[in-house]
């Protein structure tokens, strides 16, 4: 973690480079504790974009040997899955794009609530589904290095990732709400900064589904010109890191 934060601090003295960081979570066996392990690592690098994936056990390795066929909730690897995955058989956040029809109940919390979390408990797979959609949506929509830095260079990467990504996940209308804060930050001609902000809203009419996500996150506040604000359990659990050695003992 040393290494890596140190890494991350040199990084951000060079914006001129776009920086992504694969993080794998979901292992069998690994306690929610040790997720935001990987969530605390991830908001203190502050890199452009954290690509968070679900472990899933690859044919003829160890850990599929040993796993990938005992579990009924198991996911299935890469190469069984071409597009979105049935319930029935697990879960690819990554992969499927937009949840559609994801939601909380008594047994699974959704959005913010799934800070309330046991740091001890194993999570299912139907729960860690709802992890990864507030870790991802956290470090990397919320929290966008792009949305607040002073560098144009780093800016105008972050405007040509998001629009890259629109085009493989069509639906997600968080992610267009933050296309067109980049927009407007970048001061793109007015034309094309209506035309996102109507695509965003459209979106967000047309889905219940990511209504319910907005209310849960607010990323429509990018629309009005807002940042939305974090709820208070990620700021106290990000605020604790300074207590964490593994975190805070980065040299300059």
């Amino acid at each position: 973690l040393e290494k890596f934060h140190e890494f991350a601090a040199l990084s951000r003295l060079h914006p001129q480079l776009f920086v992504a960081v694969n993080f794998i979570m979901g292992f069998p066996g690994e306690r929610f504790g040790q997720m935001l392990d990987s969530f605390r690592a991830a908001a203190k690098a502050a890199l452009d974009w954290n690509n968070l994936y679900i472990s899933q056990p690859i044919k003829s390795t160890e850990l599929y040997v040993a796993y990938g066929g005992l579990s009924a909730e198991r996911i299935p690897h890469g190469k069984d899955v071409q597009g979105p995955v049935p319930e029935s058989v697990g879960f690819n956040p990554v992969r499927g794009g937009a949840f559609r029809g994801a939601q909380g109940t008594e047994a699974v919390r959704s959005g913010y609530d799934v800070m309330e979390l046991d740091p001890d408990s194993v999570p299912t797979k139907a729960q860690l589904k709802e992890i990864w959609f507030t870790f991802n949506y956290v470090v990397n929509f919320l929290r966008m290095p792009a949305l607040t830095t002073t560098s144009e260079v780093a800016l105008a990467n972050g405007l040509r990732w998001i629009e890259v990504l629109a085009q493989a996940y069509p639906e997600d209308a968080a992610m267009s709400c933050v296309h067109y804060a980049l927009l407007r930050r970048a001061n793109a001609p007015q034309a094309e900064r209506e035309a996102a902000h109507q695509e965003a809203t459209r979106r967000l009419g047309e889905s219940e589904y990511w209504r319910h996500r907005d209310r849960q996150f607010g990323f429509s506040a990018l629309l009005d010109g807002a940042r939305p604000e974090l709820d208070a359990r990620v700021t106290r659990l990000l605020a604790t890191e300074a207590e964490d050695p593994r975190l805070s003992a980065v040299r300059p």
